[in-house]
């Protein structure tokens, strides 16, 4: 298989387990998406193993480094925006009081985590 051929493929995949997984969320079951899930990561596991070659070059690294980069901060940024405007609004509306939570975890563990990843990734000389 090529890998363009596999690029669409794997975007094919990824369509598919999102709408099977709203669909199936949104009528109460969460079983089933559970299982989807566990195949569409096999699918695309065997399918990558069928790839002929793969091309990747300095560019293309670069590039999607950069692209990491910005989802991290728009990530971080909104992240710490909403935890921010759901706690003051937590006074009004206790409701709002776990979004908050939540979203500052989320903001704290992606951040966590890039910081440990990065410095194993520096220290190896990656």
């Amino acid at each position: 298989m090529q890998y363009k051929k596999y690029r669409a493929f794997k975007i094919g995949v990824v369509i598919a387990l999102a709408i099977t997984i709203s669909s199936f969320v949104s009528a109460g079951d969460f079983v089933v998406p559970l299982i989807a899930f566990v195949v569409a990561v096999a699918i695309v596991f065997f399918a990558s193993r069928k790839v002929d070659q793969i091309q990747n070059d300095e560019r293309v690294e670069k590039i999607g480094g950069k692209a990491a980069r910005w989802v991290l901060t728009v990530l971080a940024l909104g992240g710490a925006g909403a935890s921010i405007v759901f706690t003051a609004l937590a006074k009004n509306y206790p409701a709002l009081q776990i979004p908050a939570y939540i979203a500052s975890g989320v903001v704290w563990f992606v951040l966590v985590g890039y910081s440990v990843l990065f410095y194993l990734f520096n220290r190896r000389g990656e």
